[in-house]
C-alpha cells in the first residue's frame, strides 16, 4: 500500500528561461524589469543548450504519448496514464522521492491518485514532460483540483498558473468558494486579484450574506488580511462583517466572540455600537436580561443623540 509523501522543499527544474517568462507575464509596472527579462529570453531561447533541452523535453512527450519507454503507470480515478520514472523523477521531487526510495510506487511501477482525475493528472504530466504552462478554461472545478494536487507534489509554477486562472473573475458570488482554496492551501498571501477584490470591497461584505458562507477560520483569516489599518473606520465595518457573519445562529455566538477579540473594539465609533446592539437585540422580551438589554440600547440612542442631533432614530435604524 501507498504511503503518503511527505512535502519537502521546493525545487526548481524547468528550463531556465521559466523564471524569466514568469516575470513577463507578471502584472507589474516595473517596466525596466520585463526589458531586461525579454533580452535574457532571447539569449537563452538562441543557446544551443536550451534548444537541445527543450527538444529532448518534446520527444519525450511524443514517445509519451506513442507510449513507447512506458515504465510507470499513474492510476486516476477515472483511467491510467503512462509515463517514464526518469522525466518525473528529474522534473518533480516529489516523484523523485517517491520512485527512489524504498516505498511500493518503486517495486510495483505504479502509482496510485484515488482522490484526482486523469484530466488533471494529465495536464500535471504533461507540464512535467514539456516545461510548458497550459492554456486552461475557466473550469473552477478542474482548476481546484489541480491546486490540490500541484500543492501536493509542490510544483509551484504550475499552482500559480491554476491559482491566477482560478482568480481572474471575483465576484461577491464567487469570493466564499475562492476564499476557502485560499485558506486551505495558504494562498492568501500572495499579491492576488482575490486579495485586492476583498481589501477593495470589504465594505460590501458588512450587508452581504455570501459572508455567512465562511468558516470561523475563514473569517478570521479574513479579519487578518483586512485588518492593516488602526483607524476606527476600519474596525467599524469589520465589526459589521462580523455581526453579518453571526446572523441569528446561536452557535456562531462565542465563535463571533472570538473574533471580536482581534480587533480594536474601543475604537469603535458610537454609532456603530449602537446599530451592532440593535442588530444583536431581537426585540423579543423572554427574560429579564433581554428587557434589561432593550432599556440599555434606548439609553445609548438617547445619549448619542444628545451628543449629535443631526442623527436620526430612522436612519440609524435603516
Amino acid at each position: 500500500m501507498s504511503r503518503t509523501i511527505q512535502p519537502t522543499k521546493e525545487r526548481t527544474t524547468n528550463p531556465p528561461n521559466t523564471t524569466f517568462r514568469a516575470i513577463c507575464e507578471m502584472k507589474t509596472t516595473n517596466d525596466e524589469l520585463k526589458y531586461h527579462a525579454v533580452k535574457v529570453i532571447q539569449v537563452l531561447d538562441d543557446s544551443v543548450v536550451y534548444k537541445q533541452s527543450k527538444l529532448s523535453h518534446f520527444k519525450m512527450e511524443e514517445l509519451r504519448q506513442q507510449q513507447i519507454g512506458i515504465d510507470v503507470f499513474i492510476n486516476c480515478i477515472d483511467g491510467t496514464i503512462g509515463a517514464h520514472k526518469v522525466v518525473l523523477m528529474s522534473s518533480c521531487h516529489y516523484f523523485e522521492k517517491m520512485l527512489t526510495t524504498d516505498m511500493s510506487e518503486k517495486k510495483s511501477g505504479e502509482i496510485n491518485f484515488t482522490i484526482f482525475t486523469k484530466s488533471a493528472m494529465e495536464i500535471i504530466v504533461q507540464y512535467l514532460y514539456t516545461a510548458q504552462l497550459p492554456n486552461l478554461t475557466k473550469d473552477d472545478d478542474l482548476l481546484t483540483e489541480l491546486i490540490s494536487s500541484c500543492h501536493l507534489m509542490q510544483i509551484r509554477d504550475l499552482l500559480d498558473h491554476c491559482w491566477n486562472r482560478l482568480t481572474d473573475d471575483v465576484t461577491m458570488e464567487t469570493f466564499p468558494k475562492l476564499w476557502t482554496v485560499a485558506t486551505k492551501f495558504d494562498l492568501y498571501q500572495r499579491d492576488c486579484n482575490l486579495l485586492s477584490f476583498l481589501r477593495n470591497n470589504v465594505e460590501l461584505f458588512a450587508n452581504n450574506e455570501n459572508i455567512q458562507l465562511l468558516t470561523e477560520a475563514e473569517m478570521a483569516l479574513f479579519i487578518e488580511c483586512v485588518n492593516d489599518s488602526s483607524t476606527s473606520t476600519r474596525h467599524n465595518v469589520i465589526a459589521k462583517c462580523i455581526f453579518n457573519w453571526k446572523c441569528d445562529k446561536k452557535c456562531r455566538e462565542a465563535p463571533a466572540v472570538r473574533l471580536f477579540k482581534k480587533i480594536r473594539v474601543d475604537h469603535l465609533d458610537e454609532e456603530t455600537v449602537y446599530q451592532l446592539l440593535e442588530l444583536n437585540h431581537n426585540g423579543k422580551n423572554k427574560t429579564v436580561q433581554d428587557v434589561m438589554i432593550g432599556a440599555v440600547i434606548a439609553r445609548f440612542y438617547e445619549r448619542l443623540n444628545a451628543f449629535n442631533p443631526a442623527i436620526d432614530g430612522d436612519d440609524i435604524n435603516g
